[in-house]
């Protein structure tokens, strides 16, 4: 079977500095942030493309990074744990499934509106960040801002994602069980679209499909859908060890997943 990865751009900018001689009280980082966000959705609206729907998980990844580069001195999409923006939504919301992509920069500013509109001036006069910014196949954003002294981190986290994991998950379950997990469906693509993987831990272990058909150490697995939710069912026959479950679409998946340990 060929695996098809999607690709995820990450976009470094640092903004020139420009500060405010007089005592008026500092910008408020929520305003910047909500002045980000319109901002950037109004980019996209010119060029016809869909706005970015908020995401809360995205949003708190992108603040707790703004926070991480203030409080702890550094300027990097890996931080200071070593974690790329994939691994901190791997640490942080693990059952948030779908590709990420994130821009960054610093910079001071009078007022929320100055703030944000240099912030996405700079970005969209940087071609990383702009193509992060008018990419075709993010559907949702996330922004989040920090203060450290007048100085604003912002950060923007991108997604295209597909679903949501409405139970929370058995860290291990016996060999041989059953297992019905479910989702909520955030993707912006036809549902019968789908694409759910299970990769097992037997490498050989062949996974037939209705047709006879066999896959090798990975299986489709078709969604049952209730509305705007799914579940899938899992059989832990295939190996002692890590399911991975991965999804994406058109019969592409994301690499990362969430897992559940057979024993």
């Amino acid at each position: 079977m060929r695996k098809e990865f999607l690709a995820v751009i990450l976009s470094v900018f640092l903004l020139p500095l420009f500060s405010s001689a007089d005592d008026r009280p500092p910008p408020d980082p929520a305003g910047i942030k909500k002045a980000v966000f319109e901002l950037t959705n109004a980019e996209r609206e010119k060029r016809g493309l869909p706005r970015f729907i908020m995401n809360m998980e995205l949003a708190d990844l992108a603040l707790i990074h703004s926070r991480n580069m203030a409080t702890n001195n550094f300027f990097s999409h890996t931080d200071h744990e070593n974690l790329t923006p994939s691994g901190r939504k791997q640490k942080y919301h693990p059952g948030l499934l779908g590709g990420i992509g994130e821009n960054i920069a610093y910079g001071y500013g009078y007022t929320e509106s100055t703030v944000a509109d240099k912030l996405l001036q700079m970005w969209m006069n940087s071609p990383g960040h702009r193509a992060n910014i008018l990419r075709k196949n993010y559907s949702h954003m996330g922004v989040g801002i920090y203060r450290n002294g007048n100085r604003y981190y912002a950060t923007q986290v991108f997604g295209t994602l597909v679903a949501r994991l409405s139970d929370k998950l058995p860290a291990t379950v016996p060999f041989g069980s059953e297992l019905k997990i479910r989702f909520s469906f955030l993707g912006m693509f036809p549902k019968e679209k789908l694409t759910v993987f299970v990769h097992f831990p037997d490498r050989n272990a062949r996974f037939y499909t209705k047709s006879g058909s066999f896959y090798t150490g990975v299986g489709p697995h078709e969604p049952e859908w209730d509305g705007e939710n799914f579940s899938i069912t899992i059989k832990f026959d295939k190996g002692r060890g890590p399911y991975r479950i991965t999804m994406g679409s058109g019969g592409r998946f994301y690499p990362e997943g969430i897992s559940i340990r057979a024993q």
